[in-house]
């Protein structure tokens, strides 16, 4: 048991390199694309840590389940509550309300210890990009929380009464339970499976099974060398989980296990005598580590604030300088509020309760109001609104006929113009659902009217699945493909959809591999051949559209905020260079080029119709106009600004 109590140097150094995981991550530098697996490192230290605890107060008699409970409260809400308030703050200077409203979410679903549910709740095909959400990473402090409240009262009893065999038996089978589930839901639901407590319960439970079984073997027998080479064994594996997981990696289930067992090595057998043990109890590493639960709190606000501020990614020096303010504003937490807090002194203490439990309700209190006050108007000038409304620039049928989570219906697909023309179909995602309205508007002047096959998140591509789990891409296009080449009353089909999300990025992914050698844009290029080669033979003139720019700010949000901000300030000039469309787009035109090898295709490109002359730029503003309604998604004044150009060279001209 003394060994289970001791204090542990190297421990320190672990959490230092788990916290450093997870800002590299989200500072978005490329080689800790696995960054993320900090998180699941900490949360097997907080088992192992906790269960000791538990197991310390047991042993000499004065374990208190309420004493726990207000440990784990005045060690975690003090420094919490004060980003959080710090936060809402500048919240309600910098944002706009569906963003306001989407950090008042966040800050109450903590305050009610489900940030994990909202978080993954809160994961929408349209809904604001994570890296942009100044709180989304507290989502793991609310299942660390969920921990400490059903942990005790499952071990206290059992421990209490020395039935350490049965804590043994029953945490052992949550394990297995909770790693099984977590295996299946991470293939079918990846994204809720990430957030989910009951997918994250293994993790700590590794933790207190270690600490459950370490206390009933003398690890001091162990020769060091032995030790040494365990340890930097679990240090490695958690750096190559840095390395060669990424976003598309399925967590937290079998993947997860490199990390976790070796967190598990290093806090089995780590000695601070070894030159492992030495390395993770080097100084500055330590130091970060004693720091780190402020530091986790503090850098995402900062990230996604800039972010915000910029309306774009962080780019060259951006992530050090963050980071390095992180560090700064981290330390003045840690000094200033977590250390005090945790005082011994008892006139303090009492203090500090009241402290917190007066915020606590203040910010509850607060969250709760602005869920239920109209923001709609909110930070919204005049000014601001003249870009901000582009932001909405949504074709009017969207909700009538843009597929999100269901299989689509084909007969009953939407039909826009006179029922009596011939038809053409529009088959696609969101991208293919924003030009519709204004193409029908050019078709209806050769004759045509318009059937719309869209699905969120879905290219025209069969066999192919999102990344993300979410969309049922795959029937969709078996359908609709399935219905075109039997609706011999079509003789158009127009392709068009995120090329670059999907291609560029690997936002889809093949349903079924085959062939093992093969990579993932070979067997969609295939798939995708085959769809075109299927409507060819069934009699359609296919019209490839090809990718839409993408910019690298979200142009009504940027100009609105820089209105916002800055109300005297011309509008800034938001546009892509040749060369950096061209750098983010190819491999999306090689693919479609791939795909059309030897067919007789239309080939549209989209991205001529945007490119401006004078500045030699592709343009996302055209006078007044604002022709993005976010990064990537033309306004549908966007498409009207390029439906007649595409009616004129699918059909020819007037």
């Amino acid at each position: 048991m003394v060994l289970v109590l001791e204090f542990r140097k190297d421990i320190d150094g672990l959490r230092g390199i788990a916290v450093l995981s997870v800002i590299l991550f989200h500072s978005g530098i490329g080689f800790a694309s696995g960054g993320y697996i900090g998180v699941d490192v900490f949360f097997v230290i907080s088992g192992f840590l906790i269960t000791s605890s538990i197991l310390s107060s047991i042993k000499n008699r004065k374990f208190s389940l309420l004493r726990f409970y207000e440990r784990r409260v005045t060690r975690i809400f003090p420094a919490t509550i004060t980003v959080i308030i710090v936060t809402g703050l500048i919240g309600l200077n910098t944002l706009f309300p569906e963003e306001l409203k989407e950090l008042i979410e966040s800050i109450y679903s903590f305050l009610k210890i489900q940030s994990n549910s909202w978080a993954a709740g809160s994961i929408s095909y349209f809904g604001i990009s994570t890296e942009f959400k100044p709180l989304i990473h507290l989502w793991s402090l609310s299942i660390e929380l969920q921990f400490y409240i059903i942990l005790p009262l499952i071990l206290g009893p059992l421990l209490i009464q020395d039935k350490k065999n049965t804590a043994l038996i029953v945490c052992g089978t949550l394990l297995l339970s909770s790693f099984i589930y977590a295996s299946i839901q991470v293939i079918e639901h990846p994204d809720q499976a990430y957030f989910s407590s009951l997918m994250r319960a293994w993790q700590f439970l590794i933790g207190v099974l270690l600490s459950l079984t370490i206390c009933r073997f003398d690890v001091s027998k162990i020769p060091l060398n032995t030790k040494n080479i365990l340890v930097a064994t679990g240090i490695s594996m958690i750096f190559i989980s840095v390395f060669i997981f990424d976003q598309r990696s399925n967590f937290p289930g079998i993947n997860a296990l490199l990390p976790c067992i070796g967190a598990v090595l290093i806090l089995a057998f780590g000695d601070d005598r070894s030159f492992s043990g030495k390395c993770l109890s080097f100084i500055p590493l330590r130091f970060i580590g004693i720091i780190s639960f402020s530091l986790y709190l503090v850098h995402q606000p900062i990230f996604a604030f800039y972010r915000i501020l910029q309306g774009r990614e962080l780019e060259s020096i951006e992530p050090a300088a963050l980071i390095l303010i992180s560090f700064i504003l981290s330390v003045i937490i840690y000094f200033l509020i977590e250390q005090p807090f945790q005082s011994k002194n008892k006139l303090f203490k009492s203090w500090a309760r009241s402290y917190v439990v007066i915020l606590f309700i203040l910010v509850l209190f607060s969250s709760y109001r602005g869920l239920n006050e109209d923001l709609s108007k909110f930070n919204i000038t005049n000014e601001v609104y003249e870009f901000l409304k582009f932001r909405y620039d949504n074709n009017p049928r969207v909700e009538e006929c843009r597929i999100s989570n269901r299989v689509i219906v084909p007969s009953q697909a939407c039909l826009y113009g006179d029922v009596k023309l011939p038809k053409v179909a529009v088959w696609g995602d969101s991208h293919a659902d924003q030009l519709i309205e204004p193409l029908q508007k050019e078709f209806s002047k050769y004759g045509y009217s318009t059937l719309e096959f869209s699905v969120a998140g879905c290219p025209p591509i069969i066999n192919s699945k999102s990344s993300s789990g979410l969309r049922l891409c795959s029937e969709n296009s078996k359908s609709i493909l399935e219905y075109l080449i039997n609706n011999h009353e079509i003789k158009h089909v127009f392709l068009h959809a995120y090329w670059i999300g999907y291609i560029d990025n690997n936002l889809i992914q093949p349903n079924t591999i085959t062939d093992s050698n093969a990579n993932n844009s070979d067997i969609l290029r295939l798939s995708f051949n085959f769809v075109i080669n299927k409507l060819i033979e069934s009699g359609k003139r296919v019209h490839l559209i090809y990718p839409v720019p993408k910019m690298k700010v979200n142009p009504p949000l940027y100009l609105a905020r820089e209105k916002l901000i800055n109300p005297s300030s011309s509008p800034s000039i938001v546009g892509l260079t040749q060369e950096e469309f061209e750098n983010q787009s190819k491999k999306s035109f090689d693919f479609l080029n791939g795909s059309i090898e030897g067919l007789n295709v239309n080939q549209i490109f989209i991205s001529d119709y945007l490119f401006d002359q004078k500045s030699l730029q592709y343009i996302a503003v055209d006078g007044d106009s604002v022709l993005y309604r976010d990064d990537n998604h033309l306004s549908v004044t966007g498409a009207t600004s390029v439906a007649k150009t595409i009616a004129s060279k699918a059909f020819g001209s007037l």
